[in-house]
């Protein structure tokens, strides 16, 4: 039976990370999702009615039956946890039907899931922009950020809201995975990245059982893109629902000042977090730009939201869960 690893997500954890510095290692066979024919079956497992994905899935799937099982096939798209993958976005319909074409092509899947505590994870997705590919995509109330910490303070969120912040209990997502696919799952923490890239990186070539001394040494860790956090937890949104990059008062006054590369150099990351925050102000009393941040109180909400599910996690990958900020 052909074996393939299939890194699903999540968004913002990682992913870019892996694509561009583990999967594409010469050992791999690598499959991103802006392969042709993975983009097409994708399309079909997500968009297609029942009638069309019965009579289409075998077509669709031919392709991985060509793969090379002389070295380790991967596949990756965080579209299988992602939300606004479809506004009609369905785990079970979607898993449902991977293991259809696994069943049919006789193909053994291995899951990669990286996950990333709640709180940092909403900020930065959110971060990342708007439109379809956001939380805009559940309600167009959520172009404010303030809208979105509005959720966990209310009892009486409407079924396509809930869709969406469910989305992000992993324990759901990861049960609902195991349903169509038993134990055929390896979770990984984004926080391991952060702390220790070494670890991280180790742990994924344990799991793909790839001798992981010689391979570690060609790694670039210094792209290992842990997310847009300061040390104050301010997030700046940086793009408009259009896509263009917003562009600060601060970073407007920085162009006109010569030698600016040495002149911000001197400042220390301390007084450089200051600036940000002051620049997130100015920005948001000139601008109009978003301040996102969540403050104590938020972050105790989306713990509690979460908190059960996260437990149920922990215990059953091992890990004591005081030790990282779920």
């Amino acid at each position: 039976m052909k074996k393939i690893y299939f890194h699903v997500g999540y968004p913002k954890a990682a992913s870019t990370f892996l694509q561009k510095n583990i999967f594409v290692q010469k050992e791999f066979n690598f499959i991103s999702s802006y392969d042709e024919n993975f983009a097409k079956l994708g399309k079909l497992i997500f968009f297609s009615d029942e009638n069309e994905f019965e009579k289409n899935h075998k077509k669709y799937s031919l392709f991985l039956n060509d793969i090379d099982d002389n070295k380790i096939n991967i596949m990756s798209s965080e579209a299988f946890t992602n939300f606004s993958s479809t506004k009609d976005f369905n785990l079970e319909k979607i898993y449902k039907r991977l293991n259809i074409i696994a069943n049919s092509e006789k193909i053994n899947f291995k899951f990669i899931v990286i996950i990333r505590n709640q709180k940092d994870y909403i900020l930065s997705r959110y971060a990342q922009g708007h439109g379809e590919n956001s939380f805009m995509s559940a309600g167009e109330k959520y172009k404010k950020f303030s809208e979105v910490k509005s959720f966990f303070y209310n009892d009486t969120n409407i079924a396509m809201e809930k869709k969406l912040f469910d989305s992000f209990n992993y324990f759901e997502v990861i049960s609902m995975i195991k349903k169509y696919f038993k134990d055929d799952i390896k979770i990984f923490l984004f926080e391991d990245l952060s702390k220790n890239p070494k670890y991280f990186v180790t742990e994924i070539f344990d799991y793909l059982g790839l001798d992981n001394k010689k391979l570690i040494k060609e790694i670039d860790f210094s792209k290992k893109n842990p997310g847009k956090k300061t040390d104050s937890n301010e997030y700046f949104r940086n793009r408009h629902p259009n896509n263009i990059p917003i562009e600060g008062i601060l970073n407007k006054i920085s162009k006109l000042l010569p030698l600016k590369s040495f002149f911000f150099g001197l400042f220390s990351r301390n007084l450089k977090n200051k600036i940000k925050i002051i620049s997130y102000k100015l920005d948001a009393l000139l601008l109009g730009h978003d301040r996102i941040y969540f403050n104590n109180e938020d972050i105790k909400k989306i713990k509690e939201y979460y908190n059960q599910g996260n437990k149920e996690l922990f215990k059953e990958i091992k890990t004591n869960i005081n030790d990282y900020e779920y």
